[in-house]
C-alpha cells in the first residue's frame, strides 16, 4: 500500500485558500483503497492578542471522495475551527484547535449503521525545537460526535508523537507513533476500549 497527501495553499495579506487531498492506495485488495475527504479551506490573517499568545479562524467544507462517503450519500461537511498559539519560549510552541463539523447526508442512516450528524474536536499540540536541526512534536485529539437523533456516539481519542531531524534545510527526516482508540469504561469493560 502507498498513501499520497497533498496540499495546495494560497497565501495572500486577507488570509489563505487550501485544498487538502490524499490517500490510500493498495495494490492488493482495489477496494480497500480510499481517498478521504477533500477540504477546501479559508483561514483568517494570524492576529497577534499578546507577545507570545496569537489566534486566527478557519472556514471549510469536506467534499464527498472516501468510499465510505459515497457509500453513506455524504452531500458535504462545513466545518469552522479555530487556531490558538502560544509560544513562552522561542524553541518551544503550543496550539488548541476546537473544531466543529456538521456533515449532511441525503439520509439519516446507511443500511445498518446510524450516520453522525456532528462532530466536536478539540485539537492539543506541542512542538519544542530541540537543536537547530531536531525536533519533537506531540498532540491529542479528542472528538465527540453525535448521531441524527441527538445520541452521543462513542468518543475517540488520538495521541501522536513524531521526531524529526532536518538534514538539509528543505528535507526532513521523521519516525511517528499514534495510538487512537476508545477511552476505557469500566462499566463495559474492555471489550470496548
Amino acid at each position: 500500500a502507498y498513501n499520497i497527501d497533498s496540499r495546495i495553499d494560497y497565501k495572500a495579506n486577507w488570509g489563505n485558500v487550501l485544498f487538502t487531498l490524499g490517500g490510500e492506495k493498495q495494490t492488493l485488495h482495489g477496494k480497500e483503497s480510499s481517498f478521504y475527504d477533500p477540504l477546501l479551506e479559508y483561514r483568517t490573517p494570524l492576529y497577534a492578542l499578546t507577545d507570545t499568545v496569537s489566534l486566527k479562524g478557519s472556514l471549510g467544507v469536506y467534499l464527498p471522495a472516501e468510499r465510505e462517503s459515497k457509500l453513506d450519500r455524504l452531500q458535504y461537511a462545513p466545518r469552522i475551527a479555530a487556531y490558538l498559539f502560544w509560544s513562552p519560549l522561542d524553541n518551544l510552541s503550543f496550539y488548541f484547535s476546537p473544531r466543529y463539523r456538521y456533515n449532511a447526508y441525503q439520509y439519516k442512516t446507511a443500511g445498518e449503521r446510524v450516520l453522525v450528524e456532528q462532530q466536536l474536536d478539540g485539537l492539543l499540540d506541542a512542538y519544542w525545537q530541540i537543536t537547530a536541526n531536531w525536533y519533537l512534536d506531540m498532540s491529542g485529539r479528542y472528538r465527540i460526535s453525535k448521531n441524527y437523533y441527538g445520541r452521543r456516539l462513542d468518543d475517540q481519542f488520538t495521541f501522536a508523537q513524531e521526531l524529526g531531524w532536518s538534514f538539509k534545510p528543505d528535507w526532513v527526516l521523521a519516525v511517528g507513533h499514534n495510538n487512537s482508540g476508545r477511552f476505557y469504561n469500566p462499566e463495559v469493560g474492555t471489550s470496548q476500549g
